[in-house]
Formats: structure tokens, C-alpha cells, sequence
């Protein structure tokens, strides 16, 4: 398929699929001797993975090492579940930090309100 249907399959823009292309992340595909692109299905289900991916949070360079490694590694995903247990503790800390200003926030709101009435009495 073409790279406008190819898009429109997989959910994203020509220009998507030229920046995922650029980055590595999809392989080459075969070109007519017009030179238009042709995409097959493992180009379809090679951006679907990078997708679900970037949704999960990972970064474009954690993605294309994912799709770097050999692929004896990538079927065993030992490195995969490592680079999901990184993810995971960033989160966390992610997580500690939101709760961290969500507390300071109230707490500032809990002053204001106090420091408020005490200035209307």
C-alpha cells in the first residue's frame, strides 16, 4: 500500500510516517520504479508496536533501541521488561513529585483561606 493509506490504516499522517521512517523506526520499504513507497503489513504492525509504546511513555530513543536489538533478545524481551521496570520507577517518582506539589497546593490553599478570613473579620 501507499503511504497515504498505509497513514490512514495506521492512524497518523504521510509526515508521521516519513518522521517514524527518518528516526529508524520503521524499516525501508520497497519503492516502485515510480518511487513511491510501498508498505506491507510488518511496516503496519512495526508502527502499531511503536504506538502503543510512545502511549505507555516510552521515548522514541527507548523504542528504537527496542527495535535495534537482535532479535533473539527481542523474543526472550528480557530487555524489554527491563526497559519496563525504568519506565515503571520513573513513574513512581513522577507520581511522589505530583503528589509532593498536590500537598503543598493544598496546603497553600488551606493557609489562604484561613489568612482570608481572619483579614474579612
Amino acid at each position: 500500500m501507499k503511504i497515504g493509506e498505509f497513514a490512514k490504516r495506521a492512524g497518523v499522517s504521510a509526515s508521521a510516517v516519513r518522521f517514524y521512517e527518518d528516526r529508524g523506526l520503521l524499516l525501508p520499504p520497497a519503492r516502485l520504479k515510480s518511487g513511491y513507497r510501498v508498505f506491507g503489513p510488518a511496516h503496519l504492525e512495526r508502527l502499531i508496536q511503536v504506538r502503543r509504546a510512545q502511549a505507555l511513555g516510552f521515548s522514541l530513543e527507548q523504542i528504537a533501541l527496542f527495535f535495534t536489538l537482535p532479535e533473539s533478545e527481542r523474543r526472550d524481551k528480557t530487555a524489554v521488561i527491563e526497559a519496563a521496570k525504568v519506565k515503571l520507577k520513573e513513574l513512581d517518582l513522577h507520581l511522589a513529585e505530583v503528589r509532593t506539589q498536590k500537598r503543598q497546593i493544598v496546603d497553600f490553599l488551606a493557609r489562604h483561606q484561613v489568612d482570608r478570613a481572619a483579614s474579612d473579620a
